[in-house]
């Protein structure tokens, strides 16, 4: 059986020797990709974050220039107006 009840298992030094260099080596073989795939994930993130924050910081620059001209039209309507 494959769950691991103890039906088969080695019993020569030779086995065991087997046994256990297959069960570090698989060990092994899949944290490897595990740490490739997370240490990708979190540079991805780190890159993710810094955009969001300057298109953030971008956004609020376009919106002070937007309010600026606003102000500008106003002061330009009201000195039109006052005349």
């Amino acid at each position: 059986s494959t769950v691991g009840y103890g039906d088969q298992v080695p019993y020569t030094t030779a086995g065991k020797l087997v046994g256990s260099v297959a069960m570090l080596y698989g060990t092994v073989i899949l944290g490897l990709p595990l740490f490739v795939v997370g240490a990708t994930f979190g540079q991805e993130y780190d890159r993710l974050m810094k955009t969001a924050k300057k298109r953030k910081a971008a956004l609020a620059v376009r919106e002070g220039r937007m309010k600026a001209q606003l102000v500008a039209n106003k002061q330009v309507e009201y000195e039109q107006a006052t005349r």
